[in-house]
C-alpha cells in the first residue's frame, strides 16, 4: 500500500519534536537537534515556495 506524503502532516512532526526537544535539558546535543530540525523546517518550507512558483510559472504559461 503506498502512503502519500502530507507536508502539513510532516511539519506538525517537525513541530513536535522541537517542542520536546525544548523542553529537554539544553545539552550540546539537543542544541544541536533543535539547529538541524529548524533547518529542515525551513528547507522544507523553501522547497514548497520553490514548487509553488514553479506551479504558478507553469499555469502562466499555460494560460
Amino acid at each position: 500500500m503506498e502512503e502519500k506524503f502530507s507536508t502539513e502532516t510532516f511539519s506538525k512532526y517537525l513541530l513536535k519534536l522541537l517542542q520536546d526537544k525544548q523542553k529537554m535539558p539544553m545539552t550540546e546535543f539537543n542544541q544541536g537537534a533543535i539547529a538541524t530540525l529548524i533547518e529542515v523546517e525551513e528547507t522544507l518550507n523553501m522547497m514548497l515556495k520553490n514548487n509553488e512558483e514553479n506551479e504558478n510559472d507553469l499555469n502562466e504559461v499555460e494560460g
